[in-house]
């Protein structure tokens, strides 16, 4: 008896149909020898075991044994809905709040696992803000716009999905952008990079602030 070559297909879903092909048996003394095994299943992602066996007419038995491994090479999907509500912190009074990558309306998706959730799945990399911290320093020392004088770090990240942004913008710029770098991974290993975005609409200013590029940044190797 020969059992067929292991075989490895890509994932098509939570679960994907597979054909098997069959088994060959040769039996010493000519007569019919009935194969089983083969056909068509369905499987989860991983490498599991395919069972063969023949049987001649004599009722002597064969066994054989394959595998057919369902491989996740496809990175999952990532989407950010930037209109959650959260995405906005308003009014600018200078304090930390802490924003999550669901509060920034990211969600995932893999191809082979379906929705998969934030921990464990998420990792904030790096976050950073268009207002330098030298721009801050120099504003929050001036009186008439911080009483309470400087207020602390402006990014702060306290776990793998969350990070606390201050509410603060420089009183002659056009509002704040933070930006939120985060890497997304499937039980496979499969990596997607994603970014979102938080803004701090500018004290007399409506509406969402332009981002003017990375000015400070801090990243997971700091905490």
């Amino acid at each position: 008896m020969t059992c067929p070559a292991p075989l490895t297909v890509e994932c098509s879903g939570p679960t994907t149909s597979v054909t098997l092909p069959p088994a060959t048996a040769v039996d010493d003394i000519p007569g019919v020898v009935t194969v089983t095994g083969g056909g068509v299943a369905d499987f989860g992602p991983g490498s599991f075991a395919t069972g063969y066996s023949a049987r001649d007419a004599a009722g002597n038995t064969s066994l054989c044994q394959s595998t057919v491994t369902v491989a996740d090479t496809t990175p999952p999907i990532v989407t950010v809905d930037q209109g959650a509500t959260t995405a906005v912190l308003s009014p600018a009074d200078d304090q930390l709040h802490t924003i999550t990558l669901a509060d920034c309306g990211v969600e995932l998706n893999d191809l082979c696992q379906g929705p998969l959730p934030l921990e464990g799945n998420a990792r904030i990399t790096c976050v950073s803000s268009d207002e330098s911290v030298e721009e801050h320093a120099q504003d929050c020392r001036d009186p008439r716009h911080h009483h309470g004088g400087c207020p602390g770090p402006d990014i702060v990240l306290t776990s793998d999905t969350a990070v606390q942004l201050r509410a603060s913008t420089n009183s002659g710029g056009d509002g704040r952008v933070y930006t939120i770098a985060f890497e997304a991974s499937d039980p496979a290993g499969n990596k997607t990079e994603g970014r979102c975005t938080v803004s701090v609409p500018g004290r007399r200013r409506h509406g969402r602030p332009a981002d003017s590029g990375a000015d400070q940044t801090v990243c997971s190797a700091d905490r």
